[in-house]
């Protein structure tokens, strides 16, 4: 069991570890095109890491039913995974700092076009793949309405006790979050 915690670990480690490294790369103007490659080529050293601590997914795709929000969330995950690559190929094949030796495997003026608009599909779709997880990562991290003496009170203090006549999360048609992030413990 002990084996299994630690993958968990390490897999939220990756992924948050991802979320910054984008935030990062989405600031070419601000870090430079030499950081802005490099950074680049470890954020495709992360996604490599991510699909292999994953790779029991690609395991289930023919097996089970496909309900709609299956068939959403596995075209969402092929779709980011197949124009992340392209992002990458295409980022490392105009690249002159952190792999040189790929530069000009194809017309530069073509290859940066389709960088561009692959890596703001990318963004999008990271997005889609973040907010279709939600009710996992909240079920993992065991989020509830309740502290753990029982009482309704939350231990966060910006929102403690404050309740809604309609509560946000279920007018917004979200019924898996819960009024007051609390996390039991803290």
């Amino acid at each position: 069991m002990k084996g299994k915690k630690d993958t968990g670990r390490i897999k939220r480690i990756i992924d948050i570890s991802m979320t910054l490294v984008l935030l990062c790369l989405m600031a070419y103007q601000v870090t430079g095109e030499a950081a802005h490659e490099f950074i680049g080529v470890g954020m495709t050293l992360l996604c490599i890491v991510h699909q292999i601590l994953n790779r029991r997914w690609y395991g289930t795709l023919l097996k089970g039913k496909y309900k709609a929000f299956r068939v959403l969330q596995t075209g969402i995950n092929i779709l980011l995974l197949m124009s992340f690559s392209v992002t990458a190929f295409c980022g490392m094949s105009m690249s002159t700092y952190a792999v040189p030796f790929m530069y000009g495997i194809l017309r530069v003026s073509l290859v940066r076009r389709v960088h561009l608009s692959m890596s703001h599909w990318s963004f999008v779709l990271m997005g889609l793949h973040l907010g279709l997880h939600v009710p996992v990562m909240t079920a993992r991290l065991k989020l509830t309405d309740k502290n753990q003496d029982g009482s309704g009170a939350c231990p966060l203090r910006p929102c403690r006790n404050r309740t809604l006549s309609v509560p946000a999360y279920r007018h917004a048609g979200l019924p898996f979050l819960p009024r007051c992030f609390c996390f039991p413990g803290l």
